[in-house]
């Protein structure tokens, strides 16, 4: 193509630039309303709105919690009737990273009786969420309450040194099984300033730990932002490699329609010869990636550090480029239409506008 002859642009300027020539005019006027909103002091005010009352909702509003857990389900559902994720007519495991407050959990419990479920939690104590599910179904939930990103993921070398570190070991209840679903939806806690680091590692930790504990032929769900970023398309690129290309996205409507989250689902992982050298590749470049933005003198992820699934000169494959938009076309859909609405109830009524 024309474009790889373009020696002005760096291949990153060339990725960014044909996502937005192949997704056409939708995912143009997302970014138009996007730009609009980074100006725009309504849209700023409303967001702040929305940032504060997530960070004092838990302490303040035990009302607005419980709304929030039932709305959670409520997103699971969404992403499970479009893609029929889970079996309804028998049992299975799961485990689910980042569970709290539990809304994922309590739809599978209350759509498949037989199914139990392992989940992991920042403790209440460290600023995490409380978990609300009830008595009935929480009974059939394991639940730890721990900080994942400090469980020992690093490769098993020796030549490490991991004692520098204060790592515990993965929880039993984790690591001696393996389960047919992995659901990863940590994210860090809204009272804790952002950091790039913090988001990276428990990122990282998840996949580590998804790629490890999922049985062959299983499937994983994780929560993923915006699909026209580079790590994001590796991401993707990686998930459709273990799979053998059955990968899904679903960009929720119940909840955070107006951001660039969605929802991956990576059927059939490991379940072919190839996808499981993928898997076994991916796992050793995984943990070898979490240790070095883990160990004493961390560092953010930089430019290159997920070539390893592929460099950007593959990235900008046309075939790649198109899969990309393929798969990111559902999750501009959905927020375009959300900005859209957004910013009509802005013009009208300012900052107070419900999203």
């Amino acid at each position: 193509m024309a474009f790889l002859d373009d020696r002005a642009k760096s291949p990153l300027e060339i990725f960014y630039d044909q996502i937005r020539e192949i997704a056409g005019e939708e995912y143009d006027s997302l970014c138009r309303l996007k730009i609009k909103g980074k100006k725009s002091q309504d849209y700023e005010e409303h967001f702040q709105q929305q940032r504060h009352t997530a960070e004092t909702a838990q302490d303040s509003d035990p009302s607005l919690c419980y709304t929030w857990y039932i709305k959670t389900s409520y997103i699971l559902q969404e992403v499970d009737n479009e893609l029929s994720v889970f079996p309804k007519g028998r049992g299975f495991h799961f485990l689910e990273l980042g569970c709290s407050p539990g809304g994922f959990a309590r739809y599978i419990f209350w759509s498949n009786w037989l199914a139990r479920g392992t989940g992991v939690s920042l403790p209440p104590q460290q600023g995490g969420h409380k978990n609300l599910i009830e008595g009935k179904y929480l009974r059939r939930l394991t639940l730890v309450q721990a900080d994942m990103t400090m469980f020992n993921l690093a490769p098993n070398e020796p030549s490490l040194f991991r004692d520098s570190l204060p790592l515990a070991p993965v929880p039993s209840c984790i690591s001696s099984r393996q389960f047919e679903f992995v659901i990863c939806d940590a994210h860090p806690v809204p009272t804790v300033v952002f950091s790039p680091l913090l988001y990276q590692r428990l990122l990282l930790s998840q996949l580590v730990m998804a790629f490890e504990r999922v049985e062959l032929g299983g499937t994983i769900i994780i929560r993923l932002t915006h699909p026209e970023r580079l790590y994001t398309a590796q991401y993707m690129y990686m998930f459709d490699q273990v799979s053998d290309g059955q990968v899904f996205v679903k960009k929720p409507e119940t909840m955070h329609g107006t951001r660039g989250s969605f929802y991956l689902v990576a059927k059939n992982v490991g379940g072919t010869e190839q996808s499981r050298g993928y898997l076994r590749l991916y796992l050793e470049k995984l943990r070898r990636l979490w240790w070095e933005i883990s160990r004493e003198g961390a560092r953010v992820l930089m430019y290159g550090d997920m070539n390893f699934v592929a460099p950007l000169e593959t990235m900008i494959r046309p075939e790649v480029l198109a899969r990309i938009v393929e798969l990111g076309r559902p999750v501009w859909s959905v927020q375009l239409r959300h900005l859209e609405r957004l910013d009509v109830r802005l013009a009208k009524h300012g900052r107070h506008a419900e999203e």
